[in-house]
């Protein structure tokens, strides 16, 4: 869990200072190696790459993406275990729809699609 480390000053006691400085260092190391919670927003601004994550990540709420310029790329296979809602246009290759379906099988486009293939295909059970 995230915590704060009182500010420091001259009044303070050299035993005032080794606590913070091992709160300051457990911190780090909380950080750094082990599972860390943090109450509030994490704000990553700045240039290049913002977050990587080199492992699974989990989301377990929302992910939104806003501003002039985001998008979502996924550079392999993407699953989606539930919907996927496209509310613009899709450019690119090819969009393949795949699946099996106990019941009705809706596909819409509310907008256009750009380029190359569309290739449906759902079974029905």
């Amino acid at each position: 869990m995230a915590n704060t480390v009182s500010v420091l000053s001259y009044a303070n006691t050299f035993g005032d200072w080794m606590i913070n400085t091992n709160d300051i260092a457990n911190e780090l190391n909380r950080l750094s190696k082990g599972t860390y919670t943090m109450e509030g927003t994490l704000v990553l601004n700045g240039s290049g790459v913002g977050l990587q994550v080199s492992n699974t990540a989990l989301f377990t709420g929302n992910v939104l993406m806003t501003g002039p310029g985001t998008s979502l790329q996924v550079t392999n296979s993407a699953n989606v275990g539930n919907d996927l809602t496209v509310a613009d246009t899709i450019t690119g290759n090819n969009l393949v729809i795949t699946g099996s379906v106990g019941g009705t099988a809706i596909i819409q486009f509310r907008q256009r699609i750009l380029d190359d293939a569309l290739a449906v295909s759902v079974a029905l059970s």
